[in-house]
Protein backbone atom coordinates (compact mmCIF):
# COMPACT_ATOMS: atom_id res chain seq x y z
CA UNK A 1 0.00 0.00 0.00
CA UNK A 2 2.97 2.30 0.16
CA UNK A 3 2.99 3.08 -3.54
CA UNK A 4 -0.63 4.74 -2.73
CA UNK A 5 0.63 8.33 -0.89
CA UNK A 6 -2.61 9.98 -2.06
CA UNK A 7 -5.39 7.92 -1.01
CA UNK A 8 -7.68 9.19 1.69
CA UNK A 9 -10.74 6.84 1.99
CA UNK A 10 -9.87 3.29 2.48
CA UNK A 11 -12.84 0.52 2.70
CA UNK A 12 -11.93 -2.65 3.96
CA UNK A 13 -15.24 -3.77 5.68
CA UNK A 14 -16.16 -7.43 5.25
CA UNK A 15 -12.96 -8.72 4.11
CA UNK A 16 -12.23 -11.39 6.53
CA UNK A 17 -9.11 -9.51 8.27
CA UNK A 18 -7.38 -10.65 11.44
CA UNK A 19 -4.84 -7.94 11.73
CA UNK A 20 -4.05 -4.30 10.90
CA UNK A 21 -0.71 -3.60 10.25
CA UNK A 22 1.55 -1.87 7.34
CA UNK A 23 -0.30 1.29 6.60
CA UNK A 24 2.55 3.67 7.41
CA UNK A 25 2.81 4.55 3.59
CA UNK A 26 -0.68 6.17 3.33
CA UNK A 27 0.31 9.27 4.48
CA UNK A 28 -2.71 10.66 2.69
CA UNK A 29 -5.49 8.88 4.43
CA UNK A 30 -8.55 10.69 6.62
CA UNK A 31 -10.95 7.55 6.70
CA UNK A 32 -10.24 3.88 7.01
CA UNK A 33 -13.27 1.71 6.69
CA UNK A 34 -12.53 -1.51 8.86
CA UNK A 35 -16.32 -3.24 10.31
CA UNK A 36 -17.03 -6.37 9.69
CA UNK A 37 -13.87 -8.18 9.95
CA UNK A 38 -12.15 -10.81 12.73
CA UNK A 39 -9.65 -7.88 13.68
CA UNK A 40 -7.66 -8.25 17.18
CA UNK A 41 -5.32 -6.05 16.93
CA UNK A 42 -5.23 -2.64 15.25
CA UNK A 43 -1.22 -1.60 14.48
CA UNK A 44 0.49 1.09 12.89
CA UNK A 45 -2.54 3.71 12.82
CA UNK A 46 -0.79 6.36 15.12
CA UNK A 47 1.67 6.61 11.24
CA UNK A 48 -0.91 8.38 9.37
CA UNK A 49 -0.80 11.62 10.16
CA UNK A 50 -4.44 12.72 8.63
CA UNK A 51 -6.46 10.15 9.91
CA UNK A 52 -9.42 11.70 10.80
CA UNK A 53 -12.31 8.40 10.93
CA UNK A 54 -12.02 5.00 11.77
CA UNK A 55 -14.59 2.55 11.64
CA UNK A 56 -13.90 -0.95 13.36
CA UNK A 57 -16.94 -2.50 14.46
CA UNK A 58 -18.41 -5.20 14.53
CA UNK A 59 -14.57 -7.11 15.14
CA UNK A 60 -13.20 -8.90 17.86
CA UNK A 61 -11.35 -6.04 19.30
CA UNK A 62 -11.08 -7.16 23.10
CA UNK A 63 -9.47 -5.28 25.48
CA UNK A 64 -7.82 -1.65 25.67
CA UNK A 65 -4.42 -2.35 24.47
CA UNK A 66 -5.15 -3.74 21.10
CA UNK A 67 -6.00 0.31 20.36
CA UNK A 68 -2.88 1.44 21.63
CA UNK A 69 -2.50 2.76 18.18
CA UNK A 70 -5.76 4.11 17.76
CA UNK A 71 -4.92 6.20 20.93
CA UNK A 72 -1.80 7.47 19.44
CA UNK A 73 -3.32 8.82 16.40
CA UNK A 74 -3.61 12.62 16.57
CA UNK A 75 -6.39 14.19 14.50
CA UNK A 76 -9.10 11.37 15.17
CA UNK A 77 -12.41 13.07 15.24
CA UNK A 78 -14.66 10.10 14.56
CA UNK A 79 -13.88 6.26 16.24
CA UNK A 80 -16.71 3.00 15.65
CA UNK A 81 -16.08 0.45 17.97
CA UNK A 82 -19.49 -0.82 18.48
CA UNK A 83 -20.27 -4.83 18.38
CA UNK A 84 -16.45 -5.22 19.71
CA UNK A 85 -15.99 -7.04 23.21
CA UNK A 86 -14.22 -3.68 24.37
CA UNK A 87 -16.99 -1.68 23.87
CA UNK A 88 -18.47 -3.73 26.71
CA UNK A 89 -16.01 -3.51 29.84
CA UNK A 90 -16.57 -0.86 32.39
CA UNK A 91 -15.97 3.06 31.49
CA UNK A 92 -15.35 1.94 27.85
CA UNK A 93 -16.26 5.35 26.59
CA UNK A 94 -14.27 7.30 29.47
CA UNK A 95 -11.12 5.56 28.61
CA UNK A 96 -11.76 5.95 24.76
CA UNK A 97 -12.50 9.54 25.41
CA UNK A 98 -9.71 10.45 28.00
CA UNK A 99 -7.13 8.57 25.52
CA UNK A 100 -8.71 10.71 22.29
CA UNK A 101 -8.99 14.24 23.67
CA UNK A 102 -10.11 15.57 19.99
CA UNK A 103 -13.07 12.66 19.66
CA UNK A 104 -16.44 14.21 18.10
CA UNK A 105 -17.97 11.07 17.50
CA UNK A 106 -17.86 7.82 19.49
CA UNK A 107 -20.02 4.74 17.78
CA UNK A 108 -21.66 7.41 15.87
CA UNK A 109 -22.92 8.99 18.70
CA UNK A 110 -21.76 13.22 19.45
CA UNK A 111 -19.33 13.94 22.27
CA UNK A 112 -20.50 16.42 24.29
CA UNK A 113 -18.22 18.45 26.49
CA UNK A 114 -19.81 17.33 29.69
CA UNK A 115 -19.14 13.25 28.97
CA UNK A 116 -15.81 14.59 28.43
CA UNK A 117 -15.20 16.60 31.56
CA UNK A 118 -16.99 13.45 33.29
CA UNK A 119 -13.90 11.03 31.14
CA UNK A 120 -11.05 13.53 32.63
CA UNK A 121 -12.53 13.25 36.23
CA UNK A 122 -13.23 9.66 36.30
CA UNK A 123 -9.48 9.37 34.70
CA UNK A 124 -8.00 11.66 37.72
CA UNK A 125 -9.83 9.33 40.04
CA UNK A 126 -8.46 6.30 38.37
CA UNK A 127 -5.11 7.88 38.08
CA UNK A 128 -5.34 8.43 42.26
CA UNK A 129 -6.69 5.27 42.87
CA UNK A 130 -3.47 3.93 41.03
CA UNK A 131 -1.05 5.91 43.06
CA UNK A 132 -2.57 5.09 46.55
CA UNK A 133 -2.91 1.68 45.86
CA UNK A 134 0.86 1.84 44.84
CA UNK A 135 2.08 3.81 47.97
CA UNK A 136 0.10 1.16 49.88
CA UNK A 137 2.20 -1.61 48.32
CA UNK A 138 5.22 0.46 48.98
CA UNK A 139 4.34 0.73 52.50
CA UNK A 140 3.94 -2.99 52.60
CA UNK A 141 7.27 -3.83 51.53
CA UNK A 142 8.75 -1.57 53.70
CA UNK A 143 7.79 -2.96 56.38
CA UNK A 144 8.46 -6.44 55.55
CA UNK A 145 11.64 -5.28 54.90
CA UNK A 146 12.21 -4.05 57.81
CA UNK A 147 10.44 -7.20 59.39
CA UNK A 148 12.89 -8.96 57.65
CA UNK A 149 15.97 -6.82 58.76
CA UNK A 150 14.82 -7.27 62.53
CA UNK A 151 14.70 -10.98 62.32
CA UNK A 152 17.95 -11.45 60.76
CA UNK A 153 19.51 -9.23 63.30
CA UNK A 154 18.09 -10.80 65.62
CA UNK A 155 19.04 -14.26 64.52
CA UNK A 156 22.51 -12.61 64.75
CA UNK A 157 22.58 -11.66 68.32
CA UNK A 158 21.04 -15.23 69.36
CA UNK A 159 23.59 -16.96 67.65
CA UNK A 160 26.57 -13.74 69.29
CA UNK A 161 24.70 -14.94 72.70
CA UNK A 162 25.26 -18.28 72.12
CA UNK A 163 21.66 -18.90 71.47
CA UNK A 164 21.11 -17.58 75.75
CA UNK A 165 18.92 -14.35 74.46
CA UNK A 166 15.23 -14.99 75.19
CA UNK A 167 12.87 -11.61 73.94
CA UNK A 168 13.98 -8.65 71.51
CA UNK A 169 14.01 -7.08 74.99
CA UNK A 170 16.66 -8.72 76.11
CA UNK A 171 18.39 -8.08 73.06
CA UNK A 172 18.53 -4.42 72.84
CA UNK A 173 19.33 -3.76 76.16
CA UNK A 174 22.25 -5.72 75.83
CA UNK A 175 23.21 -3.52 72.56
Amino acid sequence: LKHLPELRVLNLAGNHISLVDNLEGLVSLTELNLRRNQIQHVRSLEALPNLQRVFVSNNQLSSFESLQCIFMTKNLLELALDGNPVAHEPGYRQVVLDNLKGLKHLDLKRVTEEERRLASLQARKVEERIQDEMKKELALEERQDAMRSASTEWEIACRARGGNAHSVTEWSEGN
